[in-house]
């Protein structure tokens, strides 16, 4: 994980000097998406109340353009 966040950290400058833009984001787009556990998975994973899942919960921030930021991987809320 250390190793992808390096690698995110390093390429991202360079990407906005390519394409004409400035090196940090103007503003990011954050989205979040349930991920549905198998029955077999223990029961360290958590409940997205809102649409009643048992799971975990993927976040992704990007830039304007679309270039990935950050992705975090967390078990879901215990409600």
């Amino acid at each position: 994980m250390i190793v992808i966040k390096e690698l995110l950290d390093n390429l991202h400058p360079n990407v906005g000097i390519i394409s004409d833009c400035k090196e940090s984001p103007s503003m990011n787009i954050i989205d979040s998406q349930s991920v549905k556990a198998a029955h077999y998975v223990d029961y360290k994973n958590g409940i997205d109340n809102n649409k009643k899942i048992k799971g975990r919960k993927l976040y992704i921030i990007v830039d304007i353009q679309g270039n990935l930021i950050s992705i975090s991987y967390l078990q879901s809320k215990h409600l």
